[in-house]
């Protein structure tokens, strides 16, 4: 079958989750023997990223797909979104600036609708996937016998209040609840990307859902034990945000704050969040590794992993990929969100709870081993129900008759 995906999601380098997620897709559904075109939104480029986007990487997407097409906003895109929320806000003093709802159309570039009018019509496309509910309206643009679909990412609909009541910035996309539901209802199919948020999308769109989780090769590798007198490494690998900066400022506290952390611990930090740290006064206690090629690489220095992240919605990948690459992890509720575990060091309440089961790690009342299998045993499970997942969605007969429901 013939498939479009929509992205205004770069797919390369794949520093980030989201960009990790559509790569997974667009190679999964493409293996199954289905054509793949691949619509990329360059909204970055619109931002003024150049220098994020090259021409490397557009041959990198190309490389992955059978046709590649590209819309590229004007240089003011990104000031023109502003002034439709501006606009609205003068008329509407109830809008908070600092926490906007958008509307569900403020991020569509009515060249999107052009190009897939066009995609349609010239490669006979049976089933359209959009990524992210901010291009819902490319949708209305391919015809009724497409089968059109949401991967959502994440919850959009009330982010922003969610941000404000935990005093985190908002710099991404929010909309009302109602706004969300009218995206949603665009599509015939919506995907939610963890099975907590089945009963939410399917009552918001009114639509059948489809969880499709995150694929990644489980590995296991050999863990040297965790012996007398040497530091526990512990690691930290994170994408940079508004979410992450927060998570990192818990951390650093933490670890200023409580000698047996840094007596006992050198942390590792890595990825683009490397940046909100100049430099380590000491590297015994932090080391900073910055940018890293291969997440596993990274893996293979640590003992152990932390992803205390309080708030977000969505999956959070690196939780993921930390239990796929064999890696014990501690983390909080919210990072294992989507991840069906029993064990309460996948579910802390806190970044303290987080570093109170490192401090057990540390006086071996936790053994690093037990957390290395019950992370083994959940990686199974997840992988296992991921890959039924976007087995369904790379099946476009069975995508039609669930949608038909």
């Amino acid at each position: 079958m013939n498939y479009l995906i929509l992205t205004p999601i770069t797919l390369f380098p794949t520093i980030a989750g989201n960009r990790q997620r559509i790569l997974n897709v667009v190679r999964h559904i493409r293996a199954a023997g289905n054509t793949v075109s691949l619509l990329f939104f360059a909204q970055d480029i619109g931002a003024g990223l150049e220098g994020i986007i090259n021409n490397n990487h557009i041959d990198e997407m190309k490389a992955e797909v059978d046709h590649f097409f590209m819309v590229v906003p004007d240089d003011d895109f990104p000031q023109q979104c502003c002034e439709k929320l501006a606009l609205r806000s003068r008329s509407d003093p109830t809008i908070d600036l600092q926490y906007p709802d958008w509307d569900i159309d403020d991020w569509y570039d009515e060249k999107i609708s052009d190009a897939v009018s066009h995609i349609c019509r010239t490669h006979a496309i049976d089933v359209m996937v959009v990524n992210y509910i901010w291009m819902s309206k490319a949708l209305l643009s391919a015809p009724h016998t497409t089968l059109k679909i949401i991967d959502t990412h994440d919850r959009m609909g009330g982010r922003s209040a969610l941000l404000k009541s935990h005093g985190i910035p908002s710099s991404h996309f929010s909309v009302s609840l109602a706004d969300e539901s009218r995206a949603l209802q665009r599509a015939d199919l919506v995907l939610p990307i963890q099975y907590e948020e089945e009963e939410y999308y399917a009552a918001s769109s009114g639509k059948p859902v489809l969880t499709v989780g995150f694929d990644v090769p489980l590995t296991q590798r050999p863990h040297a034990p965790y012996p007398d007198g040497r530091r526990l490494k512990v690691g930290f690998l994170s994408h940079r945000n508004n979410l992450n900066e927060r998570c990192l400022k818990e951390i650093i506290h933490n670890l200023q704050t409580r000698p047996k952390l840094s007596q006992n611990i050198q942390f590792h930090l890595a990825g683009a969040i490397s940046q909100c740290i100049a430099t380590s006064s000491d590297e015994n206690i932090l080391k900073i590794l910055g940018g890293v090629a291969r997440p596993e690489d990274f893996y293979a220095q640590v003992d152990v992993v932390v992803n205390p992240i309080p708030v977000g919605t969505g999956l959070k990948i690196k939780t993921v990929e930390a239990l796929c690459n064999d890696v014990p992890i501690i983390c909080t509720r919210e990072a294992s969100a989507g991840i069906k575990t029993p064990w309460p060091f996948h579910r802390c309440e806190s970044t303290e709870q987080v570093f109170d089961y490192i401090e057990q790690i540390i006086d071996r009342t936790l053994p690093l081993d037990d957390v290395i299998q019950a992370g083994r045993d959940v990686a199974a499970h997840y992988v296992k129900e991921a890959r039924e997942g976007l087995d369904t969605l790379a099946n476009g007969e069975q995508l039609r008759r669930i949608a038909q429901k």
